[in-house]
């Protein structure tokens, strides 16, 4: 199964820093925005994400202790991996 993402969501280039993800129609409170059930990426440790890291490939989200889920090459990109980081989010997982 691959991975989903709302049609009201898109890749636009972002005013803070390389790419991000917006939103192109109102979502709705509770409504899935993304899935990464199916995800091309792989499940790495810390030190395989500090290594990415360094070589400035910096798609990937730590989902538990020791454990990142990221994109490790170019095919391995998809549309969730644009999403970014905010201290004060509109949108959780």
């Amino acid at each position: 199964m691959p991975s989903y993402f709302s049609p009201k969501i898109k890749k636009s280039k972002s005013s803070l820093s390389g790419y991000g993800i917006f939103a192109v129609k109102k979502i709705l409170k509770n409504e899935l925005v993304a899935d990464f059930a199916g995800g091309k990426g792989k499940h790495i440790n810390d030190t395989e994400a500090e290594n990415l890291l360094k070589e400035g490939f910096d798609y990937m989200i730590q989902v538990n202790d020791n454990k990142h889920f990221a994109a490790t090459n170019q095919k391995e990109l998809e549309l969730g991996d644009f999403l970014n980081h905010s201290c004060n989010p509109n949108c959780g997982f």
